[in-house]
C-alpha cells in the first residue's frame, strides 16, 4: 500500500514539472501597417503595406470610412472608395484580423476637394441648315449646351467668308457672350459666297466647347437699272456685243421679224451715252451675225442679208478701232451660214453650230482658225445635238454650250467631244437666251419658252456649270435674242455689271427693242 501511493505522488511531480517547463505559445495579433490615399477627383484609392500574421495564418482586412464599414472579407492590399462627396472629410480605418479574430488597425484621414468642372457639351446647329442656300440676311440658331455643373452658359459664334470681300480663310468673330442662342446676320458677304460657321460654348469658368462646322452659300441678289431707255440706233435683235478696249461696242444686227438689217456700229462708255462710228468702211448689213474680240480686233463672222436661203453669207471682216473695217475674207472654208457663235479658246477662233434657211446646214459643225482666215474643220459630227438658239462662252479653261431649247449644258475642251455637264440644269427648258462670265461665274439671263415662245424674266448663276442658282426670279424685264457682255471697272462711282442691249421683249421673236439695260449684283452696286 505504501510502495502504491508512493508511485502515484511520484507521477504527478513528474506530470507538474514537465508542464512548467514547456508552456502553450500565446495568440499574437497580426503585425501593424500603413495606409496610404491618393484622390482623383471623388474617388479614394487606399494602399496599405501588408499585414503579416505571426503564427502564419491569412490575414483579411476590414474597411470603415465615418464609423461605417464599407468592406469585409478584403484579401488584397489595396482599396477603391468611389462616387464619394465633394468637399467633404473623411476618416477611416482598415483593420487587419487573423484566422482567431486578432485584430491590427491603421488610421487614415482624406479630404474631397471641389469638384472639378466639366466643359459645356454643345447643342446641334439648326439654322441656317448645313450645305443650304440662302437669300438675304439669315438668322443663326443652335440648341442650347448642357452643363454638368449647371453653370450659366454664353456663346460665342464665329463666321468664315472663304476669303471674299477682303476676309482671309480663318474663322472669325462675328458675336460673343451671347445668351441667347439666336443671331441676326444681316451682312452681305458676296455672290455664291460660302458662308461656315460654329458657336463656341462657355460656362464662365474657363472652359469651353466648339460646336460642328454648318455651311451655307448665299445668293446675293441682283438688280436691274435702265441705262438707255431711247437710244439713238434703231431697235434689233440678234447683233454684236463686245467689251473693248473699255468701251462697248454695237455691230450690226437687225429686225428678225421686219426684215430690217443693219451694218452700223456704236460705242459708248458704260451704256448711257452712245455714238455712231460712222466714217469709216463698214461690213454690209446683216443678221444673226457672230462678234467676238480677238488678236485685239473686233470680228464680225457670216450672218445673213435677209431670211431667205442664197442670203447666208461666210464672209469675214475685222477692225482695230470699230469704224474702219476690213474684208479678212469673202469666203470663208465654212459653208456660209447664221446663228453661230464664235468663241476665242487656246487662242484660237472658233465657230460653232450655225444654219441656212432651209435646216439643211450641218448644226454640228465646229471650225477653228488661229488667224481669221484660214480655217480647219474640227468635226462635222460634234455630239451636242442639232438644236438652235443656244448660247456658247469660254469658262474654267472650257467651251460651254447652254441649252438649245431645252437644260442641257456641255463642256469641251477639243471642239469634238462635249461632255454633259448636266442634262437637268435647273434653269429649266429655254433658248434664245444670253450668256456671259461675270466674276468668276456663268450668267444666264432670260431668252424664251419653247413651250409657248414668251420672254422669260429670270437671272441664274453657275460657279461650276453644273449646279445652277436662281439669282432673281423676276428681274422685271425679259427678251429673247438680246446680246449681253460683262464689264469690270475699279473708277470711282462706276458699278462692275451686265449689260444687256436689244432683243425682243415679246413673243415668239416680236416687240424688237433697243433698251439697255444693265444687271448689277449687290455685291458690285456703288
Amino acid at each position: 500500500m505504501k510502495k502504491s501511493a508512493l508511485l502515484i505522488w511520484i507521477l504527478l511531480l513528474f506530470s507538474c514539472s514537465k508542464e512548467e517547463g514547456n508552456p502553450t505559445p500565446e495568440n499574437l495579433p497580426p503585425t501593424d501597417f500603413t495606409v496610404t490615399t491618393t484622390i482623383e477627383g471623388n474617388l479614394a484609392n487606399l494602399i496599405w503595406s501588408a499585414s503579416e500574421d505571426p503564427e502564419g495564418g491569412e490575414i483579411t482586412y476590414t474597411i470603415s470610412i465615418n464609423s461605417e464599414v464599407i468592406a469585409e472579407g478584403v484579401t488584397t492590399t489595396s482599396y477603391q472608395i468611389a462616387n464619394l462627396d465633394f468637399e467633404s472629410m473623411y476618416n477611416g480605418i482598415v483593420t487587419a484580423k487573423d484566422e482567431e479574430g486578432l485584430e491590427s488597425s491603421s488610421n487614415f484621414q482624406f479630404s474631397i476637394l471641389e469638384a472639378p468642372n466639366s466643359a459645356p457639351q454643345t447643342g446641334s446647329l439648326n439654322q441656317p441648315e448645313n450645305n443650304s442656300i440662302q437669300r438675304g440676311p439669315v438668322t443663326f440658331q443652335w440648341e442650347p449646351a448642357i452643363d454638368a455643373e449647371n453653370d450659366t452658359i454664353v456663346y460665342d459664334l464665329y463666321v468664315n467668308y472663304n476669303g471674299l470681300d477682303g476676309f482671309s480663310n480663318n474663322f472669325f468673330l462675328l458675336a460673343e457672350n451671347l445668351s441667347d442662342r439666336t443671331f441676326l446676320f444681316e451682312d452681305s458677304p458676296g455672290i455664291a459666297a460660302t458662308i461656315s460657321w460654329y458657336v463656341e460654348a462657355k460656362d464662365g469658368k474657363g472652359l469651353s466647347t466648339n460646336s460642328e462646322t454648318f455651311s451655307y452659300r448665299t445668293v446675293e441678289e441682283t438688280a436691274l437699272f435702265d441705262l438707255a431707255e431711247n437710244p439713238p440706233f434703231e431697235a434689233r435683235d440678234n447683233h454684236g456685243l463686245v467689251w473693248f478696249n473699255n468701251k462697248l461696242f454695237l455691230v450690226g444686227g437687225g429686225r428678225s421679224f421686219g426684215g430690217s438689217r443693219y451694218n452700223d456700229v456704236w460705242v459708248s462708255d458704260r451704256g448711257i451715252n452712245w455714238t455712231e462710228l460712222d466714217t469709216g468702211n463698214k461690213f454690209t448689213p446683216r443678221l444673226w451675225n457672230a462678234t467676238v474680240v480677238f488678236d485685239n480686233k473686233i470680228w464680225v463672222i457670216g450672218g445673213n442679208t435677209a431670211y431667205t436661203v442664197g442670203n447666208e453669207l461666210n464672209d469675214i471682216w475685222s477692225s482695230e478701232d470699230g469704224d474702219t473695217w476690213v474684208q479678212e475674207t469673202g469666203n470663208a472654208a465654212f459653208a456660209a451660214r447664221y446663228g453661230h457663235r464664235v468663241v476665242v479658246f487656246d487662242n484660237q477662233l472658233w465657230l460653232i453650230g450655225g444654219r441656212n434657211a432651209n435646216n439643211d446646214l450641218n448644226r454640228t459643225e465646229v471650225w477653228k482658225s488661229n488667224n481669221g482666215k484660214d480655217w480647219t474643220l474640227v468635226t462635222d459630227n460634234a455630239n451636242f445635238g442639232t438644236g438652235s438658239a443656244f448660247d456658247v462662252v469660254v469658262f474654267q479653261g472650257k467651251m460651254w454650250k447652254i441649252a438649245s431649247s431645252n437644260n442641257t449644258v456641255l463642256s469641251s475642251t477639243d471642239g469634238i467631244t462635249w461632255n454633259i455637264e448636266t442634262d437637268e440644269a435647273a434653269f429649266g427648258n429655254r433658248r434664245q437666251h444670253s450668256v456671259t462670265v461675270f466674276d468668276d461665274k456663268l450668267w444666264l439671263f432670260s431668252g424664251t419658252d419653247p413651250n409657248n415662245g414668251n420672254p422669260l424674266f429670270d437671272l441664274w448663276y453657275s460657279t461650276n456649270g453644273k449646279e445652277w442658282i436662281l439669282s432673281n426670279d423676276d428681274l422685271g424685264y425679259g427678251v429673247n435674242e438680246a446680246r449681253c457682255v460683262a464689264y469690270e471697272t475699279d473708277l470711282p462711282g462706276d458699278s462692275s455689271g451686265i449689260i444687256i442691249v436689244g432683243g425682243n421683249e415679246g413673243a415668239n421673236g416680236r416687240g424688237t427693242t433697243n433698251a439697255v439695260k444693265s444687271i448689277i449684283p449687290t455685291k458690285f452696286q456703288n
